[in-house]
């Protein structure tokens, strides 16, 4: 959801063609597609966004410049696993919305209703704004 959501935000901003963007799990099912509930609460219809679930790849991650977590858990896992030289920026999602406690978890909605689905969108949302502006000021530091 969270890739999906930052994919159409960047868009909309003009940078959908500057930024990539991915999404893995650390205990994914790789090529499981994407949950019908997730679909329904971002509005997906036909191939479900055409997602496809991937476990998380170090190679892939040490490549990166910034990586957002959605737990604790997560970052600390992603951490673990990189390289000591050429790290990338590892964060907390929640981090980037000024409502949310600090270390705050977004809650992963596998196994809930719709509600939880909703609830987790909800949380991503709040998040993207402050996300896109640490993306902005990257892209900026870099020219």
């Amino acid at each position: 959801m969270a890739a999906h959501l930052l994919g159409a935000a960047l868009d909309e901003a003009g940078l959908g063609e500057t930024v990539s963007v991915g999404s893995s799990g650390t205990v994914a099912e790789p090529g499981a597609g994407m949950d019908p509930r997730a679909a329904e609460v971002l509005g997906i219809t036909g191939e479900r966004g055409s997602h496809a679930a991937r476990r998380t790849d170090p190679g892939e991650l040490a490549a990166a410049d910034l990586i957002v977590c959605m737990g604790a858990r997560h970052l600390a896992q992603v951490e673990q696993g990189l390289p000591t030289r050429r790290r990338p920026t590892v964060v907390l999602m929640s981090g980037f919305d000024p409502a949310a406690a600090d270390g705050a978890d977004i809650a992963d909605p596998f196994h809930g209703d719709l509600g939880r689905y909703q609830e987790t969108r909800s949380a991503l949302a709040a998040a993207l704004p402050g996300l896109l502006a640490r993306i902005r000021a990257g892209l900026a530091a870099e020219r």
